[in-house]
């Protein structure tokens, strides 16, 4: 049972070795603190007097984690937040954005 549970353990890390190795040149996996919360307790905290940042945009990408900007169009603050069901986390944040027309607005 030890041996397999090192085989296991090996498979495991010559995967996530290799995964590394794959990068494109010049790319580097980092850590980054997050700040996160519940879903509700920062969507309030985002919409409070205080902050006052709307949703201009929201995605989501291929394994379902959803993804939104928020932003302050008096004070141009922003935060980055990706969520789920339960728990949402601050990629970013700033005092200064500036949104883009679109090529389909006149400017």
């Amino acid at each position: 049972m030890k041996k397999y549970a090192v085989a296991s353990l090996f498979c495991l890390i010559s995967t996530i070795a290799h995964a590394q190795n794959n990068l494109p040149p010049g790319f580097v996996n980092t850590t980054k603190p997050i700040l996160c919360g519940p879903v509700n307790t920062v969507f309030r905290t985002l919409a409070s007097k205080e902050i006052d940042e709307k949703p201009i945009w929201i995605g989501q990408d291929e394994n379902k984690s959803n993804y939104a900007l928020f932003i302050n169009k008096k004070s141009t603050g922003f935060t980055i937040i990706q969520f789920g069901d339960e728990m949402a986390c601050i990629l970013g944040l700033g005092p200064v954005s500036e949104v883009y027309p679109s090529k389909t607005e006149k400017r």
